[in-house]
């Protein structure tokens, strides 16, 4: 079953208003690994597993304002970024400057169409956003078709998809703050997982949602060998603020159990996001 094609709604998600979302403030994403601590340190060591120490050809494509790309680059890796929003890419730049690291490439571009680029290029290709916007199964098929025809034989992918829990345990986590959304709206939005969003509320944008479940099971029917399905955040996020308050040694322990966690049942269904990984 393909976990993007139930639910389809008559409104479709918004290119431009997701690329607008992104433009309007890149450090808001880049401050976003920090807010929430365990997605970026649960996936760089899933990545470690699959690259060797250094001098590995990489593409990062939708990597925003490029937390992964400057972690690769400084391994001393080569690594090109490209985004959808041109904001996140002059921040990238910017950036790049002033930590003193530097990337073989800045590109604004889409994740369906990676036509400037031979096939059998990169070592490793990460997709660790784009999936979240795309709605329409043809282009989602692009998206990972695309990834994989430039990734070299025997080089890895790692796609990732919002689940369609993530909604619920966001809202549970937030209650003492802020209820975000109703229970009759996570309701539908669990069973469409499409997430349509107004501008009244900007918290995020334009989403589709996977069933954590079926996602790596897809993938797999598309032809492509899947070697991993992990949960980023694993067991953890739901009990983000209280780790937090625990100092820093116990969020080190805590997300290296995570990691150790991330690839069991409970660690993909209890996390927010979830990542396929494939190789070619």
């Amino acid at each position: 079953m393909d976990p993007s094609g139930r639910g389809q709604k008559m409104q479709e998600l918004d290119v431009a208003k997701i690329r607008d979302f992104y433009d309007s403030d890149p450090q808001k994403e880049w401050d976003r690994h920090d807010l929430y601590p365990f997605e970026f340190p649960i996936t760089c060591r899933h990545i470690d597993r699959y690259i060797s120490k250094g001098n590995c050809s990489i593409l990062d494509i939708g990597g925003g304002p490029g937390r992964y790309a400057f972690h690769l680059a400084k391994s001393g890796h080569k690594v090109a970024l490209l985004d959808l929003s041109p904001g996140n890419i002059a921040y990238a730049k910017a950036k790049a400057s002033e930590l003193g690291i530097s990337l073989s490439d800045y590109i604004v571009g889409n994740a369906v169409d990676l036509s400037g680029f031979s096939g059998d290029q990169f070592d490793l290709v990460l997709v660790l956003g784009p999936l979240y916007h795309l709605d329409n199964t043809d282009d989602r098929q692009s998206c990972i078709a695309e990834a994989v025809r430039v990734l070299k034989k025997g080089g890895v992918a790692l796609f990732a998809f919002i689940s369609t829990y993530a909604p619920i345990y966001y809202t549970l986590k937030n209650l003492p703050e802020r209820e975000i959304l109703s229970i009759a709206r996570l309701k539908e939005l669990f069973s469409e997982e499409t997430l349509i969003q107004s501008k009244d509320d900007p918290w995020f944008t334009d989403a589709k949602y996977v069933n954590p479940t079926e996602a790596g099971s897809w993938v797999n029917s598309l032809g492509y060998k899947v070697i991993s399905v992990f949960g980023a955040e694993s067991l953890l996020p739901q009990s983000q603020y209280h780790i937090q308050g625990l100092g820093s040694r116990k969020i080190e322990e805590w997300t290296s159990f995570g990691y150790e966690m991330s690839e069991t049942v409970g660690g993909v269904v209890g996390s927010e996001h979830l990542v396929v990984v494939v190789q070619k």
